[in-house]
């Protein structure tokens, strides 16, 4: 009986071990996780702040494109009302 219980003891504290190396394991990623979270973000903070002036000059070019295609969408428009008219003008 005392064999038995000394093993059942051991059993328990080998179990109470691996619990608690588990638990520090689960602990150290959840840390190390949340430090590759936050280099991450400063990351992307210093390249958006390094190159600020680029990313803004390449943002002000596509802005440029999509207003001057807008404004060229309306010339054809403002066109196409104009012949429109004529038509209209010389079928009275």
């Amino acid at each position: 009986m005392d064999i038995t219980a000394n093993r059942l003891h051991d059993w328990v504290e080998t179990e109470k071990r691996r619990k608690r190396r588990a638990d520090r394991r689960d602990h150290f990623f959840y840390r190390a996780r949340g430090i590759f979270y936050f280099l991450l973000v400063a990351t992307i903070f210093v390249f958006a702040f390094s190159y600020h002036m680029q990313i803004q000059t390449a943002a002000a070019g596509s802005l440029a494109q999509v207003i001057k295609k807008s404004s060229a969408t309306d010339s054809l428009r403002q066109k196409s009302l104009n012949y429109e008219k004529e038509v209209d003008d010389i079928a009275k």
